[in-house]
């Protein structure tokens, strides 16, 4: 349970599309240099059933990608994390 869930829109028509690979680039290589596993999305994966349906699996999720206070969304404009509906992730505790 110590992967890293690594969510990113990179579609070539999504504006600052490379900025969002480039911060995933950056997360995956401190992953890599920290013997950290972790899992990539990017499109045309990028919807809530890969993201939201596999954080469960991950110790924490990066997100590079357009959003607003309701959610954060995929090149099709589809919510892939939303706030309007709860969304409860529980990670374990270590004090």
């Amino acid at each position: 349970m110590s992967k890293v869930l690594i969510a990113y829109n990179n579609d070539a028509e999504t504006v600052l599309h490379d900025f969002m690979e480039s911060c995933a680039d950056e997360a995956k290589q401190i992953c890599a240099d920290n013997g950290i596993e972790y899992s990539s999305v990017c499109p045309p994966d990028m919807n809530e059933q890969n993201v939201v349906g596999v954080m469960s699996e991950h110790l924490l999720c990066f997100i590079a990608g357009h959003g607003d206070n309701d959610g954060i969304y995929n090149e099709d404009d589809a919510e892939v994390v939303s706030t309007v509906f709860p969304c409860i992730v529980l990670t374990p505790f270590e004090p």
